[in-house]
């Protein structure tokens, strides 16, 4: 009876995964916002999620353990005006991480125009990683989503732990 009460916990979160990423992709959509990246990303998580579901079965019969690692976290931020903000995201390896940095957010299809990763503070606090981004110092910046990579600086060498996204919007 285990083994079954473990396989429908695996199912119920497989199944709980898709419709919040289905409802966020609808919502985004209707918004206007919904990005070619975050399709990809989305795409890959159903690939993999549905790839896990299939194999759930097999898995729990095999001499070790396979998991579903969670993706990497993404702090998202939506300003539509010069405000700071704070969020917190869940490190992967809490542990492994113990110095962070940022990197420019670069806008979405114009890499040219960015908000320099001086206006993001990142703290390590426990299991998660606080963000704040400094709005009220970020340059006239025009319209549209900013993304860059937050990575952990040890151990060495630097490696991608989670993202940063603002949208910036104009009212």
């Amino acid at each position: 009876m285990g083994t079954f009460t473990h396989l429908l916990a695996e199912v119920t979160k497989l199944l709980d995964g898709a419709f919040d990423r289905n409802t966020r992709a609808i919502n985004d959509a209707r918004s206007g916002t919904y990005t070619s990246g975050q399709l990809y990303e989305d795409s890959a998580n159903a690939f993999l999620d549905g790839v896990y579901g299939t194999l759930l079965p097999v898995i729990e019969f095999l001499p070790f353990e396979v998991t579903r690692l969670p993706p990497f976290p993404v702090a998202e931020f939506e300003l539509t005006t010069a405000v700071d903000e704070i969020t917190a995201v869940p490190l992967i390896d809490p542990a492994q991480v113990t110095k962070v940095a940022v990197d420019d957010l670069l806008m979405t299809g114009k890499p040219a125009q960015k908000i320099a990763a001086k206006h993001v503070d990142l703290v390590i606090a426990g299991n998660d990683l606080v963000v704040k981004i400094k709005g009220s110092g970020v340059p006239a910046t025009s319209p549209g989503t900013y993304e860059g990579d937050i990575v952990g600086e040890n151990p060495s060498p630097k490696h991608p732990i989670g993202k940063v996204r603002v949208r910036w919007f104009v009212v």
